[in-house]
């Protein structure tokens, strides 16, 4: 997946909650059409509205084939959603490995000061990226989306955000947010203590591990108690997508 790109536009929860609200069947150009349309009262800008519109399509109508299997699966699903942050936030990781980056960042300055200051960030992705103007670009897109959706929390116009409110997923949520996280680090396995604790994920209560079963993931017991996750190399069958037809009590267990 290509690292380079950026979430350069702030995006909000309603105008994310529209683009999973489409049918999923509708052909993609009429959808980014009815996307653009919702925004028009929103976002003035015809320039900043193509961006948007660019952006939340990326995640929710078009997404990079990393991601594609793991957002239909959660499409599929968004009906039965207790809150579609988890959702927004983790298929930005997926699609916007940058933002990930960036979210760890943040995670990273919230363990050690319980704060981040937008100025102490953009100097630490220069410092690993390069003195670019899009740093500045991307920080702030990511520092906005993440106090709009509710997870930082600061004053406009302040640099300093502290830690807003800690979402916990839907326990068969646990394992889509573990498999955003590798798709973001471009992983195909990953210790399983290792990923409940990343910094990415620092906006989550995610608790112990889920035992829902998920059909992109395999769990693996090694010695010493030790868990391994591997993304699997095969394609689920696809299953329905009306979430009426879906019974989470007798889906979701490991395999």
């Amino acid at each position: 997946m290509k690292q380079n790109v950026i979430l350069d536009r702030a995006v909000e929860q309603p105008w994310l909650d529209f683009a999973l609200s489409l049918d999923e069947n509708a052909p993609a150009d009429e959808r980014r059409k009815l996307l653009d349309v919702f925004l028009r009262d929103r976002v003035e800008s015809a320039n900043a509205r193509v961006k948007v519109v660019r952006i939340i399509a990326r995640t929710w109508i078009t997404p990079p084939d990393p991601a594609r299997g793991m957002i239909e699966w959660a499409i599929d699903r968004s009906g039965k959603v207790s809150d579609s942050r988890t959702l927004h936030i983790g298929s930005l990781i997926a699609c916007y490995p940058f933002f990930g980056q960036t979210c760890s960042a943040i995670g990273k300055d919230l363990a050690l000061h319980k704060e981040v200051l937008t100025t102490d960030l953009r100097e630490r992705l220069k410092g690993k990226w390069g003195s670019r103007e899009v740093i500045d670009v991307t920080s702030r897109a990511a520092i906005r989306t993440l106090r709009g959706l509710g997870v930082l929390r600061g004053r406009k116009g302040d640099s300093r955000s502290e830690l807003g409110e800690k979402i916990a997923p839907d326990p068969f949520l646990k394992p889509w947010l573990l498999h955003a996280l590798m798709i973001s680090r471009e992983l195909d396995e990953m210790d399983e203590g290792e990923a409940l604790h990343a910094s990415e994920l620092f906006m989550f209560d995610l608790g112990s591990p889920s035992k829902s079963r998920y059909p992109f993931l395999e769990r693996f017991n090694e010695g010493g108690g030790r868990t391994v996750l591997r993304a699997s190399p095969s394609k689920p069958k696809k299953l329905p997508s009306a979430p009426s037809q879906i019974s989470l009590a007798n889906e979701f267990t490991w395999q």
